[in-house]
């Protein structure tokens, strides 16, 4: 049994509104979560951060501080082998 052509001009009608009401509804403006706020402050903080520390041996060993570098090098190096964490 096949519904009356009234029926389905009615229904076309209501799929055709709830189309046009979804198109046109308001859109709300994307935005991250709040608990992302502070994540934009960690790039300016790290670029504010001066590391003066040597990123390697040689800018370690050919420092002013080459000693104490050295001898924490040293100090690491003995308590690797203490914990036997050392390969």
């Amino acid at each position: 049994m096949h519904p009356a052509p009234q029926k389905i001009e009615q229904i076309d009608k209501l799929k055709t509104l709830k189309i046009l009401l979804t198109r046109d509804r308001a859109r709300r403006t994307p935005r991250p979560p709040s608990r992302y706020a502070s994540a934009d402050f960690i790039p300016n903080h790290s670029l504010e951060y001066d590391n003066e520390e040597p990123s390697n041996f040689e800018e370690a060993f050919n420092s002013d501080e080459k000693d104490e570098w050295l001898a924490s090098m040293k100090n690491e190096i003995n308590s690797l082998h203490k914990n036997k964490n050392g390969s």
